[in-house]
């Protein structure tokens, strides 16, 4: 069985002196310059173990990106990606980066993550495990296999940052889609902060929850597959599934994951978890259907409907929020939601988000292009055309929440995107009932509550 756990060390870091003009009797000076190839290696004490006489070794891969976080000689912070420098297949490696100019590495981490973050002051780096994960049989997504390594060195071993559930598909277990895992209290995916002696969830920008995905449009082979997960046991956990069912619609069911707690062994980060999937058929009454192909899976309800009724408002949510009728829980950043800034993912849980702005636009790829969509007893009906024909979403005009009020229910209806737009307002779906029109516009974030369709995560 092959998985991916890495480990780094040893580059040499050249330093190059000025010459000396002894006629002048000049000082010498030295600068340190930069660090452009790192070695990395398997270190024996991190290798997962599935069983006592189980060990995994793990080779490289082309591609694989090592992230280097450090400061170059102006003292400017630095998260640059180093690439394996050849075919791998290997538990040894170098890693290059030529255009790089760190000159003092304060920490080396796997995979390279764009937005991860050096806290000098607290000697901090600051990364995300992915609340969903694509699945790999017989191994695990490596954008997941979080390692790390604190402090000033080039000859560094990476620790793992996560620890692994090992599940296992049967061959009676069809048209699986996705398996979430979660907890009432446990954190298990989202943001951690790692020093040198812990690794911890922030717990503000993390989910209680984590999603393992067949892929778009795709359902689990049998065999085995690992989740990543928060590096702690986990409170009376949930197992969900979404499944597949006839004619393009998709259905999630739940099942408590018996009773007690999932404990790992001492010195063990792997635990294998026995799943009965033929078991799984309380129905949360979440249910998903596709309206084009190759689109995402829409709800069939807005979030925080409770009865399972389409014309029901749900939820008014700030972008990003999660309390109803809260304006002052808003996602204040610039970048696109995802994960445990998202809506849909903080409620639902991570086998589910907010759409793309691209999603519900009026273009190629969007709700407002690909379906025929017109204004129908008090909202917005979207149907899906040609084989998809059968297929509908209703988005009620469930009006916003402003000033105290829900305000022009049944007369428009504002639907958050994942897009920002500036640094105050953000994308939403406008239906305006009385006119029987509809479009994208922008909302500012801190004066109006709004309506949230969710979709499947991929």
């Amino acid at each position: 069985m092959k998985k991916y756990i890495f480990a780094v060390f040893a580059v040499v870091a050249v330093l190059s002196s000025c010459s000396k003009n002894l006629e002048l009797n000049e000082d010498i000076n030295s600068e340190a310059k930069a660090i452009t190839t790192i070695g990395a290696s398997t270190e024996i004490s991190t290798r997962a173990v599935v069983s006592s006489s189980e060990d995994t070794i793990v080779n490289w891969e082309a591609g694989d990106q090592l992230g280097v976080l450090g400061a170059n000689g102006s003292s400017e912070a630095r998260n640059l990606a180093y690439t394996l420098d050849g075919v791998g297949g290997s538990t040894t490696g170098k890693f290059k980066n030529g255009d790089s100019d760190i000159t003092a590495i304060s920490a080396i981490m796997y995979p390279y993550q764009e937005n991860a973050i050096w806290d000098g002051t607290n000697s901090k780096l600051t990364c995300e495990i992915p609340p969903v994960q694509t699945a790999v049989k017989g191994s695990f997504d490596k954008n997941a296999a979080v390692m790390y390594s604190i402090g000033n060195t080039t000859d560094a071993d990476l620790n793992f940052a996560v620890n692994f559930l090992k599940v296992t598909i049967g061959t009676g277990d069809t048209n699986i889609h996705s398996i979430t895992i979660s907890s009432p209290s446990t954190e298990l995916s989202g943001k951690i902060d790692i020093t040198s002696s812990s690794v911890a969830a922030v717990s503000d920008q993390s989910l209680k929850s984590v999603t393992l995905t067949a892929g778009k449009n795709q359902t689990f082979a049998a065999g085995d597959y690992y989740i990543a997960i928060m590096p702690s046991d986990i409170v009376t956990p949930t197992i969900s599934i979404i499944r597949y069912e006839d004619g393009h619609t998709a259905k999630e069911y739940s099942k408590v994951g018996g009773s007690g707690n999932l404990e790992f062994a001492s010195g063990k980060n792997v635990k294998p978890i026995s799943v009965n999937f033929s078991t799984i058929t309380t129905a949360t009454g979440r249910e998903a259907v596709q309206l084009w192909a190759e689109g995402p899976y829409w709800a069939t309800f807005n979030v925080g409907v409770t009865d399972g009724n389409a014309a029901s408002p749900g939820g008014y949510y700030g972008w990003g929020g999660s309390t109803d009728k809260d304006l002052s829980d808003y996602n204040k950043g610039t970048s696109v939601l995802s994960g445990s800034y998202d809506t849909a993912a903080k409620l639902w849980g991570s086998n589910w988000r907010m759409p793309t702005l691209n999603e519900l636009k009026n273009e190629e790829g969007g709700l407002l292009k690909e379906c025929d969509c017109t204004i129908d007893n008090k909202g917005l009906k979207c149907t899906g055309k040609g084989g998809y024909s059968t297929k509908s979403v209703f988005l009620p005009a469930a009006g916003t929440y402003s000033a105290g009020n829900v305000n022009f229910g049944e007369y428009f209806g504002s639907y958050w995107s994942s897009e920002p737009c500036g640094q105050d307002q953000s994308k939403k779906l406008f239906v305006d009932a009385m006119r029987s029109t509809f479009y994208i516009t922008d909302e500012y974030r801190d004066t109006a509550c709004c309506s949230v369709r969710a979709v499947l995560a991929d």
